[in-house]
């Protein structure tokens, strides 16, 4: 089980944590026709001090509800795993209820969004069950008694198959995006979003909780998660596993400095803090005015340096400090523009040609860090130091010179800081949670061979093929 947060407690008592203990993928057949569906196979698990049940933690429990939900969108599930949006999953739960499906873009992006009907199911406590006699656990001195149950969700709506929804669904290499991904979401609390949502104005009291996020978050457990699909096909169970210097499992977000290695993220050094800090340092060079009808497309100097070279006569496509300025302009609106992007989750990628010609191919170099980064914001120093290449000139006496000089000691104070944090290094484990049951069994044309009497000997009750070969039909 992968979780995100640290334990909350809601009125003194703790939260249980749902724990995935397999997903099933199966397909089912009713009344109503054919679907696919995840059946979710769950348990709770509490701590008490002796044999008997623990009934004060039970009663305090009793209006606790356990949500199931699955996410589609590498971007958006990336989001939530890494924390930087960790409310996300809150809001799915609140549009799936104010709009009554869940949206997911189609591969024809002309076309109308797929709706699956109901991406979400809420578990009443009540409908867990004592599973076994308590384990002692000899760490904790304590038992620890186990609640179990399974929920289905169905595929309904526009497809009602994965196969049929992932052969429809948005994808782009260019942008690093995929919708091809789907992964499953649980955690427990006291908050409860259908009985809010369907009381006199539910929906817009439950905005109004949800944008309280510090407080809405003590109503929540710790969120445990699973993938399920990862670009169309059953999850392996194979990822990538953080671990301190002294062998234990870090879940949080980490951020790669310049010599390679990889630290803990901290409060002031994590994606959202360096990318809005990113922001600000190249804001004097993002969007100046506009004086494309006067040069081209190809470039967009200051007003004055282009008034200057319409007065000289100078060639605005030649001028040194006209192609200076374009460059740090172009490339401070992609980096700018790269970040804001990824945290919309969109996770658009941009190419920008810069060079000393802007207009020609002559030192056009191809800039892009957000197709890297998308998925990974770990890697955001890295990319943004390896951006620093791609600026023309190095003289603090041009705008994109200076530029660089900025985002050079930004870049360098930003890895400083994330270098004070602990190491992590990423360990590869397997834990298969995942079981396809939809597709037959690989012996399920099997056909029983014919046979004849072993003439070899007199039990007649031998018999043998002719070739002794157990083949498929």
């Amino acid at each position: 089980m992968s979780g995100l947060e640290s334990s909350i407690t809601a009125g003194g008592v703790e939260l249980p944590v749902p724990t995935i203990g397999y997903i099933e993928i199966n397909t089912v057949t009713d009344d109503e026709g054919t679907a696919d569906q995840l059946i979710v196979n769950l348990s709770l698990r509490f701590q008490g001090d002796n044999l008997e049940i623990p009934s004060d933690a039970l009663d305090a429990l009793s209006d606790l509800n356990i949500y199931v939900i699955f996410v589609m969108g590498n971007t958006k599930i990336n989001q939530i795993i890494s924390a930087q949006r960790y409310h996300d999953i809150f809001f799915a739960l609140k549009t799936s209820l104010e709009d009554g499906v869940y949206y997911v873009p189609p591969s024809d992006e002309e076309s109308a969004d797929i709706e699956i009907t109901k991406n979400y199911i809420q578990v009443p406590f009540s409908d867990f069950v004592n599973a076994e006699e308590p384990v002692y656990d000899d760490g904790l001195g304590e038992y620890i008694y186990k609640y179990i149950t399974s929920v289905s969700l169905s595929m309904n709506g526009t497809y009602t198959t994965f196969s049929e929804l992932f052969s429809d669904v948005y994808t782009s290499d260019e942008d690093g995006v995929s919708y091809k991904d789907l992964s499953v979401f649980c955690f427990s609390s006291v908050y409860d979003f259908e009985g809010v949502a369907a009381a006199t104005d539910g929906i817009e009291v439950m905005k109004s909780d949800l944008e309280n996020y510090y407080l809405f978050t003590r109503f929540n457990s710790v969120v445990s998660y699973e993938k399920v699909f990862e670009n169309g096909m059953p999850f392996e169970g194979i990822e990538t596993v953080w671990r301190r210097e002294d062998g234990t499992i870090y879940s949080g977000e980490v951020i790669q400095t310049l010599d390679g290695e990889f630290h803990e993220a901290s409060s002031d050094a994590n994606f959202s803090v360096i990318a809005a800090a990113a922001q600000s340092t190249l804001a004097p060079y993002i969007d100046p005015p506009d004086m494309s009808d006067l040069v081209g497309t190809a470039t967009t100097p200051s007003r004055a340096q282009t008034q200057t070279a319409l007065n000289t006569g100078e060639d605005p496509y030649l001028g040194d400090a006209i192609a200076a300025a374009s460059a740090a302009a172009q490339i401070g609106n992609s980096v700018e523009q790269s970040i804001r992007m990824y945290n919309n989750g969109s996770g658009t990628g941009i190419s920008v040609a810069a060079g000393p010609n802007p207009g020609t191919s002559t030192g056009t170099m191809q800039w892009n860090i957000n197709q890297l980064v998308a998925g990974s914001p770990a890697n955001i120093l890295t990319k943004l130091n390896t951006a620093l290449a791609a600026i023309p000139s190095r003289s603090t006496a041009t705008p994109a010179g200076k530029m660089y000089e900025q985002l050079a000691n930004f870049v360098a104070q930003q890895n400083a800081s994330a270098r004070s944090n602990s190491t992590v290094a990423p360990t590869i484990a397997r834990d298969p949670k995942i079981i396809d049951a939809r597709a037959e069994s690989m012996f399920g044309d099997y056909a029983t061979p014919e046979t004849e009497p072993d003439s070899s000997t007199s039990d007649t009750d031998v018999e043998i093929t002719p070739d002794r070969i157990y083949g498929l039909d």
